[in-house]
């Protein structure tokens, strides 16, 4: 990318950002963090195939990647926010674990989580370019989404064993 682009690139990271925040803040008090959760795992899931599928198009036009980018961004901070408004719902006091300490280990695993992939994404890109990351991590969301939550008969998501 020139310097053009990689100020688009930052625009759109920017304005994804603030758009799953919104999305947060507007969003999850009236649907449920379980809700939110869920619903943002899906998108994100959609954002990455989305992706995946757009890099094999040959000429694709910038502002196309832009919004693709700006999705995957939306919906992973809105997924992140609502997440972290989810461990202190089901945070098991009872066993006395604090809300903080279940926001910090929270936040540890998120931040491991996103060093491992970030320390993958360059060998995968080598490998495969952007579809190779954009798949595995559409993948990696179907694979969490078939493994671990599911809905009770009450319409609520839960994780399996919880």
């Amino acid at each position: 990318l020139d310097p053009a682009g990689i100020g688009y690139s930052a625009m759109a990271i920017g304005v994804g950002n603030a758009v799953g925040f919104s999305l947060n803040l507007t969003l999850t008090d009236r649907i449920g963090a379980e809700r939110s959760v869920a619903y943002s795992t899906v998108a994100t899931l959609l954002s990455y195939l989305l992706i995946c599928a757009l890099s094999f198009c040959n000429a694709l036009p910038l502002h196309t990647a832009l919004v693709a980018t700006i999705l995957v961004f939306a919906s992973s901070e809105f997924g992140f926010l609502a997440a972290m408004a989810w461990v202190t719902v089901v945070c098991p006091e009872e066993a006395g674990v604090t809300q903080l300490g279940m926001s910090l280990a929270f936040r540890g695993v998120a931040g491991m989580g996103s060093c491992a992939g970030t320390a993958c994404a360059l060998v995968l890109y080598e490998a495969g370019g952007i579809a190779c990351n954009a798949g595995l991590a559409a993948l990696l969301f179907m694979a969490c989404m078939l493994s671990s939550p599911q809905w009770d008969q009450e319409g609520k998501w839960t994780l399996t064993g919880v």
